[in-house]
């Protein structure tokens, strides 16, 4: 049995009548007038005026629009989708870092790596006033200086990050601040984390001519990240991002 309230307009109208269908029986209305239940069967085509008659039918006929807001967005922005429910808010945000120097840990030595533009890629998650969190981090790396949706992209060359561009990192925060600060504030947490070996290697990360992961680092230190070092994605940014779906 399924119910469907409505409210009857007219010059003569129940405080409420509430439609009842049945797969078995003809439809049934409960009126509800003064408190009192009143109970009747209608034909299809009494159904019919009635609901013509009702605000349900007034409700169906305005057009399925909403907005959405999002949250302040980081800077450099580049694409963005946001989903909402009742319960959540979720911005996918694929923004890009430019040119920078930043240390990388492997072992006890700290190498300074002239990083190539970054282009990252969060999840975040509202789902209450005091709880938001980033649900997934993506990275990849573009030889350009300035990034858009149409450039091309190439495999992050470090260790530590799928060829999906996905981190392998369990330091994701569960509470975080507002989106725009703490987006490319997670990008630098993890390349804060010291490095291990994971998913580095020579075809697998980069394709430059060093197996150890330390002479790999000293390289770059020296002569930094050469193009022919690196592994197209065989992607552009708005790919990237669409591939945010996957994941």
């Amino acid at each position: 049995m399924e119910t469907l309230p409505t409210h009857v307009h007219g010059e003569s109208y129940a405080d409420e009548v509430i439609l009842k269908l049945s797969p078995k029986r003809y439809p049934m209305l409960e009126i509800i007038e003064n408190g009192i239940h009143h109970y009747k069967t209608v034909g299809y085509h009494e159904l019919l005026n009635i609901l013509d008659r009702s605000i349900v039918v007034e409700q169906l006929k305005k057009p399925d629009v909403s907005i959405v807001s999002s949250p302040p967005l980081p800077e450099r922005s580049l694409l963005v989708d946001t989903l909402q429910t009742q319960h959540w808010l979720r911005c996918i945000v694929t923004a890009w870092l430019p040119r920078m120097e930043y240390p990388l840990i492997f072992g006890e030595k700290t190498f300074l790596i002239p990083f190539p533009a970054l282009v990252y890629q969060v999840t975040y998650e509202i789902t209450g006033k005091d709880s938001q969190k980033i649900h997934h981090l993506r990275l990849a790396v573009s030889t350009e200086d300035i990034v858009t949706h149409q450039t091309q992209l190439y495999r992050y060359p470090f260790s530590n990050v799928y060829p999906s561009g996905q981190v392998c990192w369990n330091g994701l925060p569960s509470r975080v601040g507002e989106l725009h600060q703490m987006a490319p504030q997670s990008v630098f947490a993890f390349l804060a984390t010291p490095n291990n070996q994971d998913l580095y290697g020579v075809g697998r990360s980069h394709n430059a001519p060093h197996t150890e992961y330390e002479d790999f680092l000293s390289a770059v230190v020296q002569e930094g990240v050469r193009p022919e070092w690196l592994i197209p994605m065989g992607m552009d940014v708005q790919t990237f991002h669409q591939k945010s779906k996957n994941h």
